[in-house]
């Protein structure tokens, strides 16, 4: 499902702009985060393990961080991507990242509280957005659709 008569960025509502431009910005610092540690110029402390998925997994080798923040640039691309042409799946991926996002950045948030905050306020404040906008991407209108016709 897309967006009826296809929106250029020119017709595109302003909110929606400005979530493609931070899932842009997201996925940059990701692919930045990836470099640098393929490059070898940055490492986690000693002793550090990156938790994410809830905290099934815990990562603690470089490679394995670099290869997780590769796949969080891609999805962030993806999402970015997706809810600019109004794609009906980018709304539910990016709800579904939002929402692994907050508890992901609560086990970080021991480790190193500012980032662990920040990445929380603004994951609760993109799920916000997408339940506020769920109509522009027809989410929810199929059992609107059945209560009017009963």
């Amino acid at each position: 499902m897309k967006f009826q008569g296809g929106l250029t960025w020119k017709k595109m509502p302003l909110d929606v702009k400005i979530v493609v431009v931070l899932g842009v910005i997201a996925s940059i610092m990701h692919f930045l985060v990836f470099t640098l540690i393929l490059l070898g110029l940055a490492h986690s402390p000693s002793g550090y393990q990156h938790r994410v998925l809830f905290g099934l997994l815990r990562f603690v080798s470089d490679l394995a961080v670099g290869t997780h923040s590769f796949i969080m640039a891609t999805v962030c691309l993806g999402c970015a991507y997706g809810l600019a042409k109004g794609y009906k799946f980018a709304w539910w991926l990016m709800l579904i990242f939002s929402g692994s996002n907050i508890v992901d950045s609560f086990l970080l948030s021991s480790d190193f509280p500012i980032t662990g905050t920040t990445s929380i306020f603004f994951s609760l404040m993109m799920i916000g957005w997408l339940i506020f906008r769920r109509k522009l991407y027809h989410i929810g209108e199929a059992r609107e659709k059945e209560a009017t016709e009963s």
